[in-house]
């Protein structure tokens, strides 16, 4: 699946209110941790093809960082209908896989 990037809060609150799925990374450009584990992302991202996978970088949207209340980068979130169902924080790849497997399970 391919990775979208998030333009706007209206955006993102459409995304996750839209009853899907959806995996957001949240990260900033300047964040090693972040680019360290983007890969893993892209790579588990494959084997869930009824999700919805998103980036927002927080720098670019701190509104959004505000709302959801991000602490650590990176943050990935699990969101359904509008919920938050499931989050990982920092470079925690088999935390990342988990996450995906459990949104994957959310499409059956």
């Amino acid at each position: 699946m391919p990775i979208n990037t998030i333009n706007s809060s209206e955006e993102f609150k459409r995304i996750i209110n839209s009853g899907k799925p959806v995996v957001i990374d949240f990260f900033a450009a300047w964040c090693n941790n972040c680019r360290i584990t983007y890969p893993f992302f892209e790579e588990f991202s494959k084997d869930a093809p009824g999700v919805d996978f998103w980036k927002l970088d927080i720098d670019d949207h701190p509104d959004v960082s505000k709302e959801i209340d991000i602490k650590s980068l990176p943050t990935f979130i699990f969101f359904r209908s509008g919920a938050k169902v499931g989050e990982v924080l920092g470079a925690d790849p088999a935390g990342l896989h988990g996450l995906i497997q459990t949104a994957k399970k959310a499409t059956a």
